[in-house]
């Protein structure tokens, strides 16, 4: 299968809509939030190089996704260790952080970068790496923090969580893939502006409860209070 990462991304979508519509919790989204930085980080910096995860994908569901896997992780690995002294603003744009060759499995093979991330680290270090994830992420999270979990499911709120949703798979597709498409970026415009409008509703500002109305009583009316068409005599008391 050659869409398995679309197949995930697709369960992904309907996981966080489930926990949000019939659990009244924002759980996932929140996860995955914290997963795309804390990916960035570990990867960033060589604390996990994901082979050994590549060789047991391999042995336990497709041997051609695990070679594909293992593939684009040692290319981002090569480039991570180049990045020592450029840490911070890259190698800068014309590809300069990927024109060289390295040893792979004793061929000379030229870095063939598979990823968004990658790729911006690269070029623009650090520095660039986080303000995109940034600008990807922010919305989002203010989004996530101002809409309680009952208004993620509230109808009036759906468009702009439905696309928040999105947006925040595209940035979590953006870690094995470079898939740049400017609709995702008019849209996460979209969230952040809606994120920056909106206002918090504190936890402790529910409604007060409304004091118990007594019952109304009604009573006879007299022949002076019922109503009469315009034009028509009144009664007068006395009168048969």
């Amino acid at each position: 299968v050659k869409a398995t990462g679309a197949i995930v991304l697709l369960f992904g979508v309907i996981g966080i809509m489930y926990f949000l519509i019939n659990l009244r919790s924002k759980l996932p989204f929140a996860a995955v939030l914290v997963v795309i930085p804390s990916y960035l980080f570990i990867r960033t910096t060589g604390l996990w190089d994901g082979i050994a995860f590549s060789e047991w994908l391999g042995t336990q569901v497709s041997p051609d996704r695990a070679a594909s896997l293992w593939y684009r992780l040692t290319m981002e690995n090569e480039t991570v260790g180049r990045m020592t002294n450029r840490g911070m603003f890259g190698w800068g744009g014309w590809g300069r952080a990927f024109d060289f060759t390295f040893d792979l499995k004793g061929v000379p093979t030229l870095i063939v970068p598979d990823s968004f991330w990658i790729v911006t680290f690269g070029s623009n270090g650090y520095y660039g790496l986080i303000t995109v994830f940034l600008f990807y992420l922010l919305g989002p999270a203010v989004l996530l923090y101002k809409l309680t979990h009952r208004e993620w499911a509230d109808p009036r709120y759906a468009p702009i969580t439905g696309i928040a949703i999105v947006s925040l798979l595209y940035a979590l597709d953006c870690l094995f893939n470079a898939m740049v498409n400017p609709i995702f970026i008019v849209m996460l415009g979209a969230v952040s502006g809606m994120a920056a409008r909106l206002e918090r509703k504190p936890a402790s500002a529910a409604s007060p409860a409304k004091p118990a109305s007594k019952p109304v009583v009604r009573t006879a009316r007299t022949a002076s209070e019922r109503y009469l068409p315009p034009g028509r005599p009144q009664p007068s008391e006395g009168r048969p």
